[in-house]
């Protein structure tokens, strides 16, 4: 028998005016909730002694400063496994908010375009949670650590088999390089104040 063109046999389809302005409304407000939900700072959580907003990644990132600063204290193993446990319950949750807000905005797409209409974006801006703010701070520390050691690595370990390049550069392109190793010395103090780091020179170069 010949299959009429249209919809597969079993599925049915509706028109496009059977999808109101308030079905693509409500698709849009569950979308944005989900998305608040998942990116925004809604969590209180004490930071310093003060009761402070984070999002679930500047909230993760804060029980692991936490979990570390436990662990360089004596006695501290069972204290440590709870708030790892913790950490790991949060990562869980915060994956659960991340997928239904993925699928929330997934299903107000589809709403929207069935309807005829082009679907807005929902994605929130760069969150500036403190949680985020303290991670931020020390990722750019670790990026500043990283760019000395390529600087310093580069004068005294040889490329392939050739000699370090201090052996071999000219005077004043050694002199460049080192410019250029003060400027990083001091890129890494700075983000290292701002994150508020403990400056140890004995670890950098390890």
């Amino acid at each position: 028998m010949k299959r009429k063109s249209g919809a597969a046999p079993g599925i049915a389809t509706a028109p496009l005016n059977s999808i109101s302005d308030t079905d693509v409304a409500l698709a849009r407000q569950n979308a944005l909730q989900a998305v608040t939900a998942a990116y925004t700072p809604i969590h209180s959580v004490k930071l310093d002694g003060e009761f402070v907003s984070m999002c679930w990644f500047g909230r993760i990132d804060n029980a692991f400063s936490v979990l570390e600063f436990i662990k360089a204290q004596p006695d501290a193993a069972a204290k440590a496994e709870s708030v790892a446990k913790l950490i790991e319950t949060m990562r869980q949750d915060s994956q659960d908010a991340f997928n239904a807000a993925t699928k929330a905005q997934s299903d107000y797409a589809a709403i929207a375009l069935a309807a005829g209409k082009t679907p807005e974006n929902l994605d929130t801006p760069q969150c500036q949670c403190d949680g985020c703010r303290n991670a931020n701070s020390r990722q750019q520390y670790w990026l500043a650590v990283e760019a000395l050691r390529k600087i310093v690595f580069s004068l005294i370990i040889p490329q392939d088999k050739d000699r370090p390049l201090l052996a071999i550069a000219e005077t004043d392109d050694i002199l460049i390089i080192l410019g250029k190793a003060r400027e990083a010395i001091e890129n890494v103090e700075k983000t290292a104040k701002f994150a508020a780091i403990p400056l140890d020179w004995t670890t950098i170069y390890k």
